[in-house]
């Protein structure tokens, strides 16, 4: 049985970026070979991070619907209007600037928390009063 491009990409798609990273690409055929640097030019584009981010922010959005529990107080029930969005940074980055400097990045992004209703009423008031003594 010969193994044709499209077998690669698949095999390719699966595997993690460790996985992907340990393969010798001097060891492999010539089609191989074209879909292994394919894969690999993929996974350093913005087109994948996008995709890996939007899949995590699908994966939040589902746990927090399926959470029943507060994470604050872990007595109500919450619901998706109350939850908390919390910044967080879910990677690193690093680019090459010019043959010495190296740039780094911490990549922003946006947690939801599963609140109920009167956790978020505690949390606003608690916000406002922040602000007016940050004022006086």
């Amino acid at each position: 049985m010969k193994l044709t491009a499209a077998d690669f990409e698949k095999q390719y798609a699966a595997l993690s970026n460790d996985e992907l990273r340990r393969l010798d690409r001097q060891t492999l055929g010539e089609v191989a070979r074209d879909c292994y640097d394919r894969e690999v030019v993929y996974r350093s584009s913005e087109a994948y991070r996008d995709k890996q981010v939007q899949a995590a922010a699908e994966a939040e959005a589902k746990a927090l619907a399926e959470t029943l529990k507060c994470f604050f107080c872990g007595a109500e029930p919450v619901s998706a209007e109350n939850a908390a969005h919390i910044e967080m940074h879910s990677g690193y980055e690093q680019k090459r600037v010019d043959y010495r400097t190296i740039a780094h990045r911490w990549i922003p992004r946006e947690v939801q928390v599963a609140r109920c209703s009167r956790c978020h009423k505690l949390h606003s008031a608690e916000r406002n009063v922040r602000i007016v003594v940050a004022i006086l």
